[in-house]
């Protein structure tokens, strides 16, 4: 079952990369926070385990749409996956995943807060497939906790059916740590675009894994020991404002040209605030469910939000006000440039005090 629900994870990634025409990096952090959703809404009524019912519609759904495509359909598709795949910053964020996963894999929880909430409010929803009844929470000093990390910790350990491993729930959460960093690595495409696989690609590659790797121990600590979710907390916020910065560079943040824009520019700007509304409401729906001081900082996120996208449409207003004065500065411009240039042709001489005489001279104005 483990191949299904990774294989369901991978295909609800490559379904938003498609359609949002988007890189892998950018849309694993989406996926991830789609499968924590569901899994809260099936954790109310202990039903956790149905998502293997959902992984397994998505994965039957997804092989029979592929095999009703037709020919040429179904060339296109399979290069675009290959394209997805095999773009180096997929791949780095691949071995970052993976790495992080194996890695981790002999680690048991010792820090405190592990075994006073962390560790043991995994093993409750582990053992009930589900939250708690009321009043019953396993960690009480703590029953006011949201669980959003903790169903991806859950979902980890549900890979393996032989019983619970205190190192694939490490593995769920150092993934949950790493893949709201994965949009970090789209830059790396932009940065080396080219069709072959060169030996500057793969030192790239590897420089960026071993930087993105220890980017949060620049930070703290504790999550080298521990599973507290701080530090998630703290990354989906960080990618909340850096999501606030790349949408003002998307395709449709400048509407100067809108009157001449062709259908395939509407389309891709259409598409891309879509894909900008649908980011934030993820990255905003999991934050407040990863601590309770969640709610302060998606606050804050959608203040940055608001601020930006204001100011990017004062922005937008003062480039199409610019653009029309310089269409009409330069629209003058070549009339009177017509006029001089039809007087010199019809009299050799411009009928005004400052024209040109026939060959290209000042004239003389008495």
């Amino acid at each position: 079952m483990a191949v299904v629900l990774l294989a369901a994870f991978l295909m609800i990634a490559c379904l938003l990369a498609l359609r949002f025409e988007k890189q892998l990096t950018d849309v694993l952090p989406l996926a991830t926070c789609i499968l924590i959703l569901i899994l809260y809404v099936l954790a109310f009524s202990g039903g956790c385990p149905r998502i293997d019912y959902f992984s397994t519609a998505i994965v039957v759904g997804a092989v029979l749409r592929v095999l009703f495509l037709s020919g040429e359909k179904k060339k296109k598709l399979f290069a675009q996956l290959r394209e997805l795949f095999f773009a180096p910053s997929a791949i780095a964020a691949m071995v970052l995943l993976t790495g992080a996963v194996l890695l981790t894999g002999n680690k048991i929880a010792t820090w405190w807060d592990d075994l006073n909430f962390w560790a043991t409010d995994v093993k409750a929803l582990y053992a009930l497939d589900g939250f708690a009844a009321k009043y019953t929470n396993a960690a009480s000093e703590f029953g006011d906790y949201p669980p959003g990390i903790q169903l991806l910790k859950w979902w980890f350990v549900h890979l393996k059916p032989d019983g619970f491993s205190e190192g694939l729930m490490f593995a769920g959460y150092y993934f949950g740590v790493f893949v709201f960093l994965t949009p970090l690595l789209s830059r790396l495409d932009e940065a080396l675009q080219t069709d072959r696989r060169t030996v500057k690609q793969l030192f790239w590659t590897v420089v960026l894994v071993v930087c993105l790797a220890a980017f949060p121990s620049m930070t703290e600590t504790f999550y080298l020991g521990g599973m507290c979710a701080d530090l998630v907390v703290a990354v989906i916020y960080g990618v909340i404002l850096m999501s606030c910065l790349e949408d003002r560079a998307a395709p449709g943040a400048d509407t100067a040209a809108a009157d001449t824009a062709t259908a395939d520019i509407a389309d891709a700007a259409s598409r891309s605030r879509t894909f900008s509304n649908l980011r934030i409401a993820l990255y905003l729906g999991v934050l407040v469910l990863v601590k309770s001081v969640g709610f302060l900082w998606a606050a804050f996120a959608l203040v940055f939000v608001w601020f930006w996208r204001l100011h990017g449409a004062a922005d937008k207003k003062e480039r199409n006000t610019a653009a029309a004065l310089h269409h009409s500065t330069s629209s003058r411009q070549w009339r009177k440039l017509d006029a001089v240039l039809s007087a010199h042709e019809a009299g050799g001489k411009t009928d005004r005090g400052g024209g040109f005489d026939g060959v290209g001279q000042p004239a003389d104005p008495a």
